[in-house]
């Protein structure tokens, strides 16, 4: 009786371990919470403090990249659970040693890769799981580690100031381990085995088409670049044109907002519409977007701008790793999509920092914006390329 249930409810069992496992990592973009406290606390500068994610980032995208073979080889179940517990391991070991080096081990290092190899394991078990709906069930699931950023901040900022930068690391570590109890018992309830099995298994496999993975990869750069560039100064930007601090703080929680819904709205359209369509008009959008924002610095225009960066920003996140699924084969996305993270790896390491140079340069942020409208207009031009397919077509087969 309990298997019977169990196999009419998989779906939604497994949607809710994948949207806990994302929600429960999603706090590791609250980072910023942490920069000026641990500036204080450590006595070093901002910069130094700033490459504890620097390194997060780097090791988030490794974390993707080389994810592929461990689902080959270990139950999802144990994956999951095992990446909260390194992640809590990380925050632990960070908490523990109130110096920079560590941190930057502690939450750079051991928590970025444990964060991507979970992060990309959500999307192999959405895409080789479900049967139907997996474009929804996507953006649902990467909306939740947007919104885990979004809602565990103000609770670390709290308990920062009620119990101090290190023991809300601590806390934060706690968290994980009970998060990680609860995935791993909703995944073997949902039946998973290896989120990624052999390719020889799939007779449909396609091959990786050079050419469309190099297009996608340029497409996800640009559109991330364009996106960080932006995002990464929003609060900067507000405020450079004459936003008070209340609509800085509105402007942030735009970005977030949009970036939840962009996902959640990059699912849907990829279920009905073909990935091309919607990374060029998303892409497209974004360019023009921009454009607004460079040449008209009012704050209300700012605003929303934020809301629709945000939003695109977010569709692309979904879009590309089902994008991955439509070309590549589902059985390959752990694969193709770790490669294809690199783009966003260099994108987020470089386009706040190039933003900050052209600002420093200059005195203002039109040219950076400028440069970010161009990217995104490339992005869109780019994915013109890209075939016409939709999610539920067959993969692209070896003599496409």
């Amino acid at each position: 009786m309990l298997q019977e249930i169990n196999r009419k409810k998989r779906p939604i069992i497994l949607i809710a371990g994948c949207s806990l496992l994302n929600f429960s990592l999603g706090s590791f973009y609250a980072w910023s919470v942490f920069l000026e406290p641990l500036q204080q606390t450590l006595a070093v500068s901002r910069s130094e403090v700033s490459a504890v994610f620097s390194f997060a980032t780097i090791c988030f995208t490794l974390g993707v990249l080389f994810g592929a073979p461990v689902y080959r080889r270990v139950r999802a179940a144990a994956v999951a659970s095992g990446a909260l517990l390194v992640g809590a391991l990380g925050i632990a070991v960070a908490a523990g040693s109130m110096s920079l080096p560590v941190v930057i081990v502690g939450y750079g290092i051991i928590y970025g890769i444990a964060n991507g190899v979970g992060y990309n394991l959500t999307l192999q078990l959405i895409n080789t799981e479900l049967q139907h709906n997996t474009g929804v069930a996507t953006g649902f699931v990467t909306a939740c580690y947007a919104v885990g950023s979004v809602v565990s901040a103000p609770i670390l900022v709290y308990a920062i100031e009620a119990l101090g930068v290190w023991n809300t690391f601590y806390a934060l570590a706690l968290f994980l381990l009970f998060a990680a109890v609860i995935v791993g018992m909703l995944l073997v309830l949902a039946g998973t085995t290896m989120a990624c099995p052999p390719v020889a298994v799939y007779q449909d496999a396609a091959p990786v088409n050079n050419k469309i993975f190099v297009v996608l990869w340029f497409g996800f750069g640009l559109g991330a670049m364009a996106g960080l560039m932006v995002i990464g100064h929003a609060a900067g930007i507000i405020s450079a044109y004459g936003g008070a601090p209340a609509q800085i703080a509105l402007g942030t929680m735009f970005v977030n907002i949009g970036n939840v819904t962009g996902r959640l709205s990059g699912g849907w359209l990829s279920q009905h519409f073909p990935a091309r369509r919607v990374l060029t008009v998303v892409m497209a959008s974004a360019a023009t977007v921009l454009l607004a924002l460079a040449f008209f610095p009012i704050v209300w225009v700012a605003l929303v701008a934020m809301l629709l960066i945000g939003f695109a920003y977010g569709a692309n996140a979904c879009t590309y790793p089902l994008s991955v699924s439509v070309y590549f084969g589902r059985e390959q996305l752990a694969k193709v999509f770790g490669m294809l993270m690199t783009a966003w790896g260099i994108a987020g390491l470089t386009a706040p920092w190039i933003a900050g140079v052209i600002y420093d340069g200059t005195g203002q942020y039109r040219y950076a914006i400028l440069v970010a409208a161009a990217a995104a207009l490339a992005g869109s031009i780019i994915s013109l390329v890209l075939p016409e397919k939709r999610l539920s077509e067959p993969a692209i087969s070896k003599g496409a």
